[in-house]
This record gives structure tokens, C-alpha cells and sequence, in this order.
């Protein structure tokens, strides 16, 4: 049995996604771009936080280099304001990101009402979310539009699933990651 059987998911057979972590400069990142390049993803996800400026940069450089890749972030609550993130968003928004993901702190709710209001990509909660009653929160609030559970994070299957079946009650897409 699969897990993701177990969760009530259904298969949808997966695209090739590759992460670029944080490099120290633009000369590496070109490197890793062209390694990375050669594997022909459908979607690349930016870990953002170490050098925003840099990591802006080189968001827009990947899309020159791969047009029809599709391109997301994720911040792991590198923002400290709605602002701040949104100002960041706007510097990419010619690479045309699928979606940003946790770019808030978990518990800063003002921040997230706040950045759903004026976000200009899809919002994604991930790692933050560890309860079923967590998920609800910012469902019932409509702080995203995509869930990422994590299963060591959630609390295991039974949490993940109680997830699930929020996200499908509220019409939220979500998927399965893992740790």
C-alpha cells in the first residue's frame, strides 16, 4: 500500500522538479544552472533567504536561460512584512512564478491576511502548517492557495489526511511533501 493511497490522494505522475539552494554568488549559480539545465526540468523551486538581492537576480536570469520552465519560491519565512515580501515578488515578477511559498512567519497572522491581499503570485503554506486545526486557519481565511503537508511535520498519516480532506473541502489544491 502507497502512501499515498493511504492519505486518499490520487496519482497524478510526478513532473521533474529540481531545487536550487542558495549559492554564495552569481558565478555559482551559473554553474548550477548549467548542470541543472542539462537535466531538462518542467519546474525549478528557489530557496530564498541568504542574499535577497542575489537570489532577485538570479530568479530573472534562470527565466532568460529556461523560458518555459515554470519557476517557484520558497522563502521559509525569510520576511519579516507583507510589504517586504511583496516588494521582493515584484522584483521577479518577470519570471512569472507559479507560486511563493512561506514567505511569512507561521505565526504572524496580520502578515498573512495582509500579503493575501496583496500578493501577486499564489500563496503556499508548507512546513507551517503541522495540525489539521493549523490548516483550517488559514483555509477558513483564505491565506493560500496551495498546501504542501509534510508528513513528518503534520504529525504522521492520520493528521496529513484530516489535511487532505480540509484542503479538498475548501478547494485548495494540496500535495504530499516529505523531509
Amino acid at each position: 500500500v502507497s502512501m499515498g493511497s493511504l492519505l486518499g490522494a490520487t496519482y497524478r505522475p510526478a513532473k521533474i522538479q529540481c531545487t536550487i539552494p542558495y549559492r554564495k554568488d552569481a558565478a555559482e549559480y551559473e554553474e548550477h544552472f548549467a548542470k541543472l539545465l542539462l537535466l531538462q526540468p518542467e519546474h525549478v523551486k528557489f530557496k530564498l533567504g541568504k542574499n535577497l538581492d542575489l537570489e532577485s537576480k538570479m530568479i530573472v536570469r534562470f527565466r532568460e536561460l529556461a523560458p518555459s520552465v515554470g519557476i517557484s519560491v520558497d522563502a521559509n519565512q525569510a520576511f519579516a512584512t507583507a510589504e517586504s515580501a511583496q516588494d521582493f515578488l515584484a522584483k521577479v515578477s518577470s519570471a512569472g512564478l507559479c507560486w511563493a511559498e512561506q514567505m511569512l512567519p507561521r505565526e504572524d497572522v496580520d502578515a498573512w491576511k495582509q500579503l493575501k491581499k496583496i500578493a501577486s503570485v499564489p500563496l503556499m503554506a508548507d512546513e507551517s502548517i503541522h495540525t489539521a486545526r493549523e490548516a483550517r486557519w488559514y483555509l477558513e481565511n483564505g491565506l493560500v492557495d496551495f498546501i504542501n503537508i509534510k508528513l513528518a511535520k503534520a504529525g504522521g498519516v492520520l493528521e496529513a489526511r484530516k489535511i487532505f480532506s480540509l484542503a479538498e473541502e475548501y478547494r485548495v489544491p494540496a500535495m504530499l511533501g516529505s523531509m
